[in-house]
């Protein structure tokens, strides 16, 4: 990692880790492998279907140097750059070889991350800083007015709570919850599966006691328990209790069952191996909602992953839906606008971005 955990490097670009990440056809696989040994010389693979879980563990994925995971038909290779290259080059001529990328570092997202970075993003040149015109801000604002309006009980005044600094009627939830209706919703998150994939779990939080929770760590010499707080946070978000020790609610689906996945260190930083790793054991268990607060900077011009875009289709055949953050890495204050992260810029994965109240 760079100074600050920040996961670029100092020409701007998006971190790699040196290893490489290999779409394959998921109908040949065996074909896909073939060609890695005939093009790379890579011919030594662990499969994710044996492990324990379906999914190798953060100790297990840091000793292998190739893993295929099957159900996503990815493989996460240790490569030398030229190999990585002729490979690149196998797939014009090898329908079971689709695409290869370098392998991303990754962070968790969440609202302390602009403490990584200088005031000024010294990573953007003039022609790459975005300028939106005003007319833009003012038609943005517009349609976020109307949809507040919408979302606020009729007989709520939007404006004023806006004026408050976000004070809500009911004190027993939060803003969040209110202003989404999730409080009345009938829906509860009965006999769904909800993973979040993040930098783990606080297995002793009070307000779990009794729930169903399935935990495992991506992460090289970590276990589950959440040494930074992002992922708890972000479970209590998506699946809290409804009746927590101390008021407000703040969770959703308080009656899902908690797939609680470390692909993030205690750090807050991990690669899409790990990443990967989580979605293959989320599928493999049948978690529904697969939901990711993480990600990597996208500067402007660049494309989606390839290998992430098909991951996200195949796990909607598989009957899941993978949910990624959007980013907070823009500067609107200078007139900079970054992309939507990777991977929740892929069109196959739902992002998700947040109002303040």
């Amino acid at each position: 990692m760079t100074p600050g955990n920040s996961p670029y490097s100092s020409s701007g670009q998006p971190e790699t880790t040196g290893r490489y990440l290999v779409l394959l056809d998921t109908d040949n696989i065996d074909d896909g492998l073939r060609a890695m040994d005939d093009s790379a010389g890579v011919r030594h693979f662990a499969h994710s279907a044996d492990f324990r879980d379906h999914s190798p563990s953060g100790d297990q994925l840091a000793s292998e140097d190739s893993v295929v995971f099957d159900e996503l038909g990815v493989a996460v290779v240790t490569m030398e750059p030229g190999q990585a290259q002729a490979l690149s080059a196998a797939t014009i001529r090898s329908g079971s070889v689709i695409a290869v990328e370098p392998e991303r570092v990754v962070r968790a997202i969440g609202e302390s991350e602009s403490d990584l970075y200088p005031p000024t993003p010294p990573m953007f040149s003039d022609q790459e800083m975005i300028t939106v015109p005003v007319d833009y801000l003012k038609g943005y604002r517009d349609a976020v007015n109307h949809l507040v309006d919408r979302l606020l009980p009729q007989e709520q005044d939007a404006e004023s709570v806006l004026e408050r600094g976000g004070a809500i009627a009911d004190s027993s939830i939060t803003w969040g919850l209110e202003v989404t209706k999730a409080a009345t919703s009938q829906y509860s998150g009965l006999g769904l599966k909800v993973a979040v994939l993040d930098t783990g779990f606080d297995l002793t939080h009070p307000d779990f006691a009794g729930r169903a929770v399935s935990s495992k760590s991506f992460i090289e010499g970590e276990e589950v328990q959440d040494g930074n707080g992002h992922g708890t946070h972000c479970i209590g978000t998506a699946c809290g209790s409804n009746l927590p020790d101390l008021l407000p609610r703040y969770g959703v689906a308080y009656n899902s069952e908690i797939y609680a996945g470390k692909v993030l260190s205690n750090e807050g930083s991990g690669a899409d191996g790990g990443i990967l790793a989580g979605i293959n054991w989320a599928i493999a268990n049948g978690c529904q909602v697969i939901s990711m607060s993480l990600g990597a900077m996208v500067l402007p011009g660049q494309s989606h992953s390839a290998v992430y875009e098909n991951v996200g289709r195949r796990a909607l055949r598989r009957g899941s839906l993978i949910i990624a953050a959007a980013g907070n890495d823009s500067f609107r204050q200078f007139r900079v606008i970054v992309p939507v992260s990777h991977p929740a810029n892929c069109p196959s994965i739902m992002a998700i971005a947040a109002l303040r109240p």
